[in-house]
């Protein structure tokens, strides 16, 4: 029988369903486990449980992505022997879903792993074999079998997923340096640029164009800080001024003061009263020295410098700035 697709309906002349849609990606994908999260990994978890991890995988035209630590439950251990169980991807077209699930062995003294099924509307796939003890109450070891993916993958790569590993690989060299909002990881970014490239982490860090020659002659790469506190050097040249400064004392009003002489000063001293030697006190003299009336004495101050301001603190140099992961090839 002949298909094809897919064209546009008119009066309901063309359907499509899943199917049709599943050959199309089957086309440009193998079977396999992507290269996401922690690629269904298998380990223990509590008791007579295993945990499957972060990963996507494409089985029998069909797909299933899990983005959580996904839980399975084993069944009781024996109570006469021990047993081998498979933890398996469950492809069901019968139920139209995709299963992760436990697949458990026969009990005997030398355990052998369960046949799968592959056939009609059942296909299961192997991710890891665990042992059970006879009367066990936690799993014994884990044997990882994805490898097996990863053949038939390498095996059955197409030749337009070949040619797209090696454009992207072209598309980036080492030295060159990518951003980005979501590539937290370099597994990430080595999906899209070909996992035989190799990049470190710049965080912390912004770009800034270097002159011709700098880089390639490996001077100074890397530099600059959040903050800064301004040195003195730092700071230009300059002064405070505090000018001379002139004024007069308060005015006390008019006032006088008093006086006192020697003999032989002349007639005109006043009284003269008694004392001994030749010096004499005047008991009425001038009276009072003659007032010089409301007056005021100059006062100056030297010149002189301000007091100091400021405690030193870091202050933030950052712009505006948007987060993302700057990742360099180096290989």
């Amino acid at each position: 029988m002949l298909r094809s697709g897919f064209f546009n309906s008119q009066n309901h002349d063309r359907m499509y369903n899943a199917t049709d849609f599943n050959e199309l990606i089957s086309t440009i994908k193998s079977d396999g486990i992507d290269n996401y999260g922690d690629k269904l990994e298998v380990s223990a978890g509590q008791g007579l449980s295993v945990q499957v991890s972060t990963g996507k995988c494409f089985f029998n035209n069909h797909w299933l992505y899990n983005d959580n630590a996904y839980q399975i439950e084993l069944e009781e251990a024996s109570i006469v022997a021990p047993r081998i169980d498979a933890i398996v991807v469950e492809v069901n077209d019968t139920e139209r879903d995709v299963f992760l699930k436990s697949v458990s062995g026969e009990p005997s003294n030398n355990p052998v792993p369960p046949t799968l099924v592959d056939s009609g509307s059942v296909h299961q796939h192997l991710l890891a074999y665990v042992d059970v003890a006879k009367e066990a109450s936690a799993i014994g070891d884990i044997t990882d079998e994805r490898s097996e993916w990863a053949d038939i993958k390498s095996e059955r790569l197409t030749d337009a997923e070949e040619e797209i590993n090696v454009i992207n690989e072209q598309l980036s060299h080492i030295g060159m340096i990518i951003q980005s909002t979501t590539l937290d990881t370099e597994a990430k970014v080595r999906a899209i640029y070909g996992q035989s490239t190799r990049w470190i982490s710049h965080s912390g860090y912004v770009l800034r164009g270097a002159t011709s020659g700098v880089v390639a002659n490996n001077n100074v790469k890397t530099g600059g800080s959040d903050t800064h506190t301004i040195t003195v050097s730092e700071l230009p040249s300059h002064t405070h001024s505090i000018p001379s400064l002139s004024g007069t004392a308060a005015s006390e009003g008019g006032h006088t003061h008093s006086l006192s002489g020697k003999y032989g000063i002349g007639a005109d001293l006043g009284n003269m009263g008694v004392g001994s030697g030749n010096s004499y006190t005047l008991s009425n003299p001038f009276g009072k020295a003659i007032g010089g009336g409301a007056h005021t004495h100059p006062v100056t101050t030297s010149a002189s410098t301000t007091g100091a301001k400021g405690d030193g603190s870091a202050m933030s140099i950052r712009n505006n700035y948007k987060s993302v992961y700057i990742w360099e090839r180096i290989a």
